[in-house]
């Protein structure tokens, strides 16, 4: 729960040109959502089906899983804080790496939670 929302989410792994996170968040109720999509690039790293399991996204050392749900709410927070989560009316698609260091800076510090 935020407030008085209630979120959904679902974590996958998919293959579009290569490897790639996806994190579906949508307000309960509500077909409408944002869907966070995570793609390695440089510094960027996404599982690849080697030792990290599905959901684990990292930046150096800084590691986050979206399986987590006091991660995914962090994810939650940022994207109401950016404006992405208001009123969604149709689903939007976002670079998840655009909310990283939030997310990140929210769960280490206890921000977030549930």
């Amino acid at each position: 729960m935020v407030g008085e929302q209630q979120y959904l989410w679902k974590t996958s792994h998919r293959h579009a040109d290569g490897c790639e996170e996806v994190l579906r968040l949508r307000q309960l109720g509500s077909v409408a959502g944002l869907t966070l999509v995570f793609r390695p690039d440089g510094e960027r790293n996404v599982s690849d089906g080697g030792p990290s399991a599905t959901g684990v996204i990292w930046i150096g050392d800084r590691v986050l899983n979206l399986n987590k749900p006091g991660v995914v709410r962090a994810f939650v927070d940022a994207a109401i804080d950016a404006g992405w989560m208001t009123e969604a009316r149709a689903v939007g698609r976002r670079n998840g790496w655009d909310l990283f260091d939030e997310a990140y800076a929210r769960n280490a510090n206890g921000l977030s939670t549930l």
